[in-house]
Order: C-alpha cells, then structure tokens, then sequence
C-alpha cells in the first residue's frame, strides 16, 4: 500500500492543474504567456483571480491528498512515510516528467502537504504570506516568506513535542525552503534588481 500511495502522490503531484485551466477557459497554452509558469499565480494573470484561487486550491488538494490517506486509511501510516508522500508530490509538480521535467513551483502543493502533516506551523506559514505579499504585491516575496515562517514555526513545534531527534522531520523542515528557494531563484534575483513583477492580470 506504501509504494501504491507513493506512486500515486507523484502522479497527483504530475497533474498540471493551471495548464489544464486556461485551455479549458482561454483555449491557450500557459506555458506560452506571461512568465510561462504553469502555477496559480501565471493562471490570474491569464484567466484572472477566480481561477487562479482554483487552481492554487486544487494543487493544494493534491498534496493533502496521499498524506492525509496514510493518516487516516485502513492501515495508518507513520509520519515518516506521510512526509515522504507529501515530498514525493511537490517533487512530481516541480518536475514534472510529462511536461519535459518542468512544473510549477511547488508552493500550492506544498501548502497542502504541509496542513496535512503539521496545520499549525502551515498555518503560520500562510499567515506570512499574506504579511509579505499585501504591502508588495509581490507573489515570490509572499511565498519566500511562507516558506521560512514554515521552517522556522515547524521546527519549534517538533522541539517542543518530540523527546528524541527525528531526523525526517528536521530535513523535510529544511528541504521544503531548499526547494522553494531554488524554484524561486530566478524571482530572487529579480528582487535584488528590483525588477520583480507585481501580480496584475494581463487581460
């Protein structure tokens, strides 16, 4: 049932929800407008905010998906194999093998994942990106923000609760900002030129 979960949070995670949206709705290719991003952000700028939330709420679905399955299924499964199934889905978005090993970024799937493993330390996460994103508009300052406000809230929670070193639980709370933070390095360099785009709609 393991390997079965695994196999499918990556093909749950392979799902190309914004791509699949704006065909439907705009009959055009994601992936040929705006930044070229298959994630919710690239959908408001194509088909505006109400598809946008859609698709951020659905890949968000995508990696609470498996996780919250190994909780809750027949046969529970530990957090350890919960963390590998969430992290095996971000991996399937950001590279994804039907798209050429290119996704989305990974920060919808994530949130999903990190509300079903740890809601406290993801709702804090999600919190800080409101803090970041209101006063700049900025989507890339918002989720860099996100992820380290995660980081740093999920590791208190685990010194505070576990008794012993849980190593996965530590490396997912560092591998998780790792991976944003290389999916967003191109935003990160565009933030220290000071050209990083706000989020407005194209048309």
């Amino acid at each position: 049932m393991i390997v079965l979960a695994l196999i499918a949070a990556f093909l749950l995670g392979t799902l190309p929800t914004g791509l699949l949206v704006v065909r439907a709705t705009r009959g055009i290719d994601l992936r040929r407008t705006g930044s070229g991003n298959i994630g919710a952000t690239n959908v408001v700028r194509a088909a505006g905010w109400g598809w946008g939330i859609a698709t951020l709420l659905f890949d968000a679905l995508k990696g609470a998906a498996v996780p919250v399955f190994l909780a809750f299924g027949p046969a529970p499964a530990s957090v350890s194999w919960q963390i590998l199934a969430g992290l095996v889905a971000i991996a399937g978005n950001v590279f994804n093998p039907f798209l050429g090993f290119k996704g989305g970024k990974g920060v919808g799937t994530a949130l999903g994942v990190t509300f079903a493993i740890a809601p406290m330390a993801a709702l804090c996460g999600l919190l800080a990106f409101f803090v970041g994103f209101l006063p700049t508009r900025i989507v890339s300052v918002g989720s860099l923000s996100a992820t380290a406000a995660f980081a740093v809230a999920a590791v208190w929670q685990y010194v505070r609760t576990e008794p012993r070193p849980y190593w996965l639980w530590l490396a997912f709370c560092v591998a998780l900002p790792a991976l944003v933070i290389v999916t967003h390095r191109a935003n990160i360099r565009r933030l220290i030129a000071g050209t990083e785009t706000r989020l407005t709609r194209q048309k």
